[in-house]
């Protein structure tokens, strides 16, 4: 594939042409399809034709299903499908070994079968703004996935075999019912970035230290009245928001946290700085909420 040959909604009517007609050595040569805000209600069976196709978007569409030709598309590594009508997630996409980015954000999912570790290149999979009230157990079998999100849906807990997923290294979990931080993420040592923003929490447990390769770390508009003591063990945290909670106070011992280059508190009740915060190297002026 060489270049780059974008095809927008007004191609449709191209792509439902007979294989015969003048234009099917044009439908070749697209390397990307966009059908976002089409009205659709499905893609034509024909999609196939589109053999160089690398990313399809089709957003903000009334797809409730996947035609099987999909499956055909060599060289599809990309496909957003956000703000759709699916209820039930497409099996044609568990075959697909080599999609690699999946977004079905805003969408109406409550489960995921147990076929989907036949995508076995997937690294990126967001599956905010759905139904989901328990966290999908198939999901603990894609090995390389490197960046979930689960925003905007109704999880109160994740199950211990989430270590299990040892290449996860970015996790989005804010705006879901959670009212304590989840234990089983104690032990994901190699997660980096973890996103629990609008949630209910109030404390979060000491076992939290374990994760020493967290760098980013985002907790804001929960319900802390203190500052959680245990995050003062994690001494490679770089980046800390616990904006928008009730904090009163900074202790002394966040002096242990010797990576912290950023730390935000606007909206707490945050009157001082302790002055142990002063030896704080690295950590500078970049702290807001004063």
């Amino acid at each position: 594939m060489t270049g780059r040959v974008v095809a927008g909604k007004e191609s449709l009517p191209i792509l439902q042409t007979s294989p015969e007609s003048a234009t099917q050595d044009t439908v070749k040569t697209w390397t990307e399809l966009d059908f976002s805000n089409a009205n659709i209600f499905n893609l034509p069976e024909s999609i196939d034709r589109c053999s160089s196709v690398w990313r399809i978007s089709v957003k903000q569409d009334k797809l409730r299903s996947l035609p099987q030709s999909i499956s055909n598309l060599p060289h599809l590594t990309v496909l957003d499908l956000n703000g759709n009508a699916f209820t039930i997630f497409p099996r044609v996409l568990c075959g697909m070994a080599k999609l690699q980015e999946l977004n079905l954000y805003d969408n109406k999912l409550n489960d995921i079968p147990e076929g989907i570790q036949g995508m076995t290149a997937l690294k990126i999979f967001n599956l905010g703004h759905n139904s989901f009230t328990k966290f999908p157990t198939a999901l603990l079998e894609m090995a390389k996935l490197d960046k979930l999100m689960l925003p905007e849906n109704k999880l109160s807990d994740i199950p211990v075999e989430i270590s299990r997923m040892t290449e996860l290294r970015v996790f989005w979990l804010h705006s879901n019912s959670f009212t304590a931080f989840p234990a089983a993420l104690c032990g994901m040592t190699f997660l980096e970035k973890l996103v629990l923003v609008s949630n209910q929490l109030s404390d979060l447990p000491k076992e939290i230290s374990s994760m020493t390769g967290l760098k980013i770390f985002d907790i804001c508009r929960n319900r802390f009245a203190t500052f959680p003591k245990a995050l003062c063990g994690m001494t490679n945290l770089k980046w800390l928001c616990l904006n928008h909670n009730q904090i009163s106070d900074i202790p002394a011992d966040i002096s242990r946290m010797h990576g912290l280059e950023t730390l935000h508190l606007d909206s707490n009740n945050i009157t001082h700085l302790p002055p142990e915060m002063k030896d704080m190297k690295k950590f500078g002026k970049n702290c807001s909420g004063q």
